[in-house]
């Protein structure tokens, strides 16, 4: 039995992480208050690879500047 009450409590500190995690992921996203598990990790997906090309466009403006100097 002890093993089973180890294996329990560790799948609970799992699900408890992962619920966190999500929360926290929840709460820094704008309109994400009641968005699925799902559409929550899509939408940073989303976010992530905006702000990616972003900071890539930003970039070569910089670059393009220092060349003109």
């Amino acid at each position: 039995m002890e093993r089973k009450s180890y294996h329990k409590n560790n799948e609970q500190k799992r699900r408890d992480i992962l619920k966190n995690g999500f929360e926290e992921l929840r709460q820094t996203l704008p309109r994400e208050k009641s968005a699925s598990k799902l559409v929550l990790l899509k939408n940073a997906c989303d976010l992530i690879n905006s702000q990616r090309a972003e900071i890539e466009a930003l970039k070569a403006e910089l670059d393009s500047s220092r060349m003109q100097f």
